[in-house]
C-alpha cells in the first residue's frame, strides 16, 4: 500500500506547487510534465497481476496479433486495436498495451487539467480519491474514452464546436462512449431547477426500487452487439450495486450542484460543469444496481474533479479557498486509502 500513498503525497505536491506558478512560466510546465511522468509510469509499467482486468488485455493482445481474421473486424474500437497493433510492430508485447493506454490517459487528464482546472490540488485529489485513476487499471478502454470525453468540455460550454471531435474520437476507444453523446442533446434543455428536482426524485425511486427498468433493460439488451452482452447479464445484477458512502456524498453534491447553476448563471463553462454534475448523480442512481451498465456514469462523473475545483471560486479570500482545498484533499485521501486497501494487490476498482 506505500507505493499508492506515496503516490497521492507526490501528486498532491506537484499539483499543489502548480497552483502557486505562474502559468505561463517554465516551473509551471515542469511540474505538469512531472505530473503526467508519475501517473503514466506508475499505472504503465505495472505487472500482469496488478489490477483486476490486467490479464483480459493480454488476452486481447494475443487473439488480435495471431488471428487470422482482420482485427478491425473483431472489436468496435478501432483505436484500441491500432494500439495493440503498434506495441506489436515495435515488438513491445501487451505491457506496450498497458503502457501506452496508461500513457495517453495520463496525458489526457494533466491537459484537461490544464485547460479546464481553476483548482489543480483538488482536480488531482479529487481524481485519485474517486477512484478515477485506479479505474483506469481495470477499465483501459473506457478510461481512455473518459479522457477524450473530459477534453471536449469547450463543446458542452458552447465555446468551440470542436469539441465534438474529442467526443467522436471516445468512441474509438469505447463503444459506450455513444451513451454520453446522446445524454448529452438532453442536456441542452437547461431544465429549471423543479425539473431537475423531479428527475432526481425519479432517480432515487429507482435507486430504491430497480425492478421496472431491469425488465426493460432485459428485453432490449438483445438491440446491442454480442461482444457487450456481458454488461447486461443477470448474473450481474447487483454485483457491484451496494449502497455506499460515496453515493450518500454524490445526493449531497447534487444539492450543492444545483445551488452553483444560480451561483455560475453567468458563466457557460462553470453552468456547463454543475449541470453534468447533477447528470452524473442521477445516471448514477439509475444504474447503481445494474452491475456493468453502472459504469455508464462514469462519463458523467468525470467532471467532478473540474467542479469540485470550481466550487472554491465561491470562496474569495485565499485563508478559505486554501482551506476549503486542503479540506477536499483530506478527505479524498481517505477514501482514496479505503479504496486501495481492499486488495492484496492494492487495487480493487469496483470499491468506493
Amino acid at each position: 500500500m506505500l507505493p499508492y500513498i506515496f503516490l497521492y503525497v507526490l501528486v498532491s505536491f506537484f499539483a499543489l506547487m502548480s497552483d502557486f506558478a505562474n502559468r505561463r512560466g517554465y516551473f509551471y510546465a515542469l511540474l505538469m510534465a512531472a505530473l503526467f511522468i508519475v501517473l503514466a509510469i506508475f499505472s504503465g509499467i505495472r505487472a500482469e497481476s496488478v489490477g483486476t482486468d490486467t490479464s483480459a488485455y493480454y488476452i486481447i493482445f494475443n487473439y488480435l496479433t495471431s488471428s487470422a481474421v482482420n482485427p478491425f473486424l473483431t472489436r468496435y474500437e478501432p483505436g484500441f486495436v491500432m494500439m495493440n497493433l503498434v506495441s506489436n510492430w515495435f515488438g513491445w508485447g501487451p505491457s506496450g498495451v498497458i503502457f501506452l493506454s496508461s500513457s495517453l490517459f495520463s496525458l489526457l487528464i494533466v491537459l484537461a487539467a490544464h485547460r479546464f482546472s481553476t483548482n489543480h490540488l483538488v482536480f488531482f485529489s479529487v481524481f485519485l480519491g474517486l477512484s478515477f485513476y485506479i479505474f483506469s487499471f481495470n477499465g483501459v478502454r473506457q478510461a481512455l474514452a473518459m479522457a477524450f470525453v473530459l477534453n471536449g468540455l469547450n463543446l458542452y460550454s458552447g465555446k468551440d464546436k470542436k469539441g465534438i471531435v474529442w467526443c467522436l474520437t471516445a468512441i474509438l476507444f469505447h463503444l459506450s462512449a455513444i451513451f454520453f453523446l446522446v445524454s448529452f442533446v438532453f442536456l441542452r434543455l437547461r431544465l429549471k431547477a423543479i425539473a431537475w428536482l423531479l428527475v432526481w426524485s425519479l432517480s432515487i425511486f429507482i435507486m430504491i426500487d430497480p425492478d421496472p427498468l431491469k425488465y426493460v433493460i432485459d428485453q432490449t439488451s438483445y438491440m446491442f452487439p454480442s461482444s457487450y452482452q456481458v454488461y447486461f447479464g443477470d448474473y450481474l445484477w447487483g454485483s457491484y450495486g451496494s449502497l455506499e458512502v460515496r453515493d450518500l456524498f454524490y445526493q449531497f453534491l447534487f444539492f450543492v450542484a444545483l445551488y452553483s447553476l444560480y451561483v455560475f448563471r453567468n458563466n457557460s463553462m462553470c453552468s456547463m460543469v454543475s449541470i453534468l454534475v447533477m447528470s452524473a448523480v442521477i445516471f448514477k442512481n439509475i444504474f447503481l444496481h445494474f452491475g456493468f451498465i453502472e459504469r455508464l456514469s462514469l462519463y458523467f462523473e468525470i467532471f467532478i474533479p473540474l467542479y469540485l475545483g470550481y466550487v472554491t471560486l465561491v470562496f474569495r479570500h485565499q485563508v478559505e479557498i486554501a482551506l476549503i482545498s486542503f479540506g477536499f484533499s483530506a478527505l479524498m485521501f481517505i477514501l482514496y486509502i479505503r479504496a486501495i486497501s481492499g486488495n492484496s494487490n492494492g487495487v480493487l476498482p469496483y470499491s468506493f
